[in-house]
């Protein structure tokens, strides 16, 4: 086949476009043909996500001369992931069939997170709509312009429909696909297919495998991955620090792997709740971390905690830490349950709310016991084995040759 794979960005700055990144070489190595288009101007700073050695476009709307180019590289399927350009998406899906790959909420929130955040952090519920206006300010959906208010809601408004006019819809977890089928899509056109880990996170097939883990005895160490926002928990999980380490009796070492707009503030609360605990209770802010020392801190690992309060589509992080063996635990929200079985390879606290008791009874329980412990750190290894590459390059190829025959019939 040949695929013209569309995005907004041309650089890697979030999960969507490492996941292109990646998605390219699997797709070549397999025969096919591959060609990037974007509509956003590239980010010198960051990694590009296509590779110099395939035909590449920048189509800003206007420019119609690249659709003509696209037009005669004669692509096979369009196949867009993240695409808000949408006064300019139309046209490109004239050139073939047409398939989109649902990473968030697309089209179905005014703010894309599906979460509102007043009185505290709730996953969203509402049919996207113009009753999301009159909720915007009191649950503190986004922030207190109207301008921006208005114009988010105009976006999601028209990308709502121009996603209808795909003529397949693929995502990565059951909590996606049915928000979107609830939202008016064709149930028999939009599928969950498996998902695969990149090779950016440092955790390839070839890591895993040999014995499960055992916990630590002396200090048990947890680790939280993500951007420091209010919607990824963080606060939630440092509240639970010392019920944590009172029901383990043992000391505790938290390290938060990662940046954002309330760093300073986690930091504060982080010497709040350790104060009076010495060595017994202890939190690093290494910042964040790539490559090998992003793969060495992972290693070093007891349990991994994703304590999102808003609906994660996903979760890459629990693959990451599962490939090496590493159990993880979770507030049961969105699509978490699409790689975190609970007694599997780690445990769910209830979402409903999210609470800080609630994650740390969830936590006490996956390292209390060795034996248990062990058990999830083999469950761990074992759902990873299931988002490989391999599975994802065989879904996506059976999707499209079904896409193919129903367009030519």
């Amino acid at each position: 086949m040949r695929l013209l794979l569309v995005n907004d960005l041309a650089s890697c700055i979030g999960g969507a476009e490492v996941h292109q990144r990646d998605l390219i070489p699997g797709l070549r190595e397999r025969g096919h043909e591959v060609a990037f288009l974007h509509t956003a101007v590239p980010d010198p700073a960051r990694d590009p996500i296509a590779p110099s050695d395939i035909p590449c476009w920048h189509f800003d709307g206007s420019n119609r001369g690249v659709l003509d180019q696209a037009r005669l590289w004669r692509p096979t399927v369009v196949y867009a992931h993240r695409i808000t350009a949408v006064e300019a998406a139309p046209s490109l899906l004239d050139l073939a069939p047409s398939a989109l790959f649902l990473h968030g909420y697309f089209g179905v929130c005014i703010t894309g997170s599906r979460c509102m955040k007043a009185p505290t952090p709730t996953p969203c519920g509402r049919e996207f709509g113009w009753q999301c206006l009159a909720f915007y300010y009191p649950r503190r959906c986004g922030g207190l312009n109207p301008r921006t208010m208005w114009r988010e809601f105009q976006l999601q408004r028209a990308s709502r429909a121009f996603l209808h006019r795909f003529d397949l819809r693929l995502t990565h977890s059951k909590h996606v696909r049915d928000e979107y089928v609830r939202h008016g899509c064709d149930p028999q056109w939009t599928r969950t297919i498996p998902f695969f880990v990149t090779k950016g996170a440092g955790t390839t097939e070839a890591s895993t495998g040999g014995s499960p883990r055992r916990v630590n005895d002396d200090l048990v160490r947890l680790l939280f991955m993500g951007r420091f926002d209010v919607l990824k928990g963080g606060q939630v999980l440092l509240r639970a620090l010392p019920e944590i380490q009172r029901r383990l009796s043992r000391p505790v070492e938290l390290t938060m792997a990662g940046d954002g707009p309330i760093r300073a503030d986690w930091e504060a609360l982080a010497r709040r709740v350790t104060e009076g605990h010495g060595q017994s209770l202890q939190v690093r802010f290494p910042g964040w971390l790539t490559g090998e020392i992003r793969r060495r801190v992972l290693s070093q690992a007891d349990l991994l905690v994703v304590p999102s309060l808003w609906p994660e589509p996903f979760g890459m992080s629990g693959l990451e830490a599962g490939a090496m063996g590493i159990p993880a635990v979770a507030f049961d929200v969105g699509g978490v349950r699409a790689w975190l079985r609970p007694g599997i390879n780690g445990n769910l606290a209830s979402g409903c709310p999210p609470t800080a008791n609630g994650l740390a009874e969830a936590v006490a329980t996956t390292v209390s016991n060795p034996v248990d412990y062990g058990l999830l750190s083999a469950g761990a290894q074992e759902v990873f084995r299931e988002f490989t590459i391999q599975r994802h390059l065989d879904a996506l190829e059976s999707q499209f040759e079904e896409l193919l025959s129903r367009r030519n019939r």
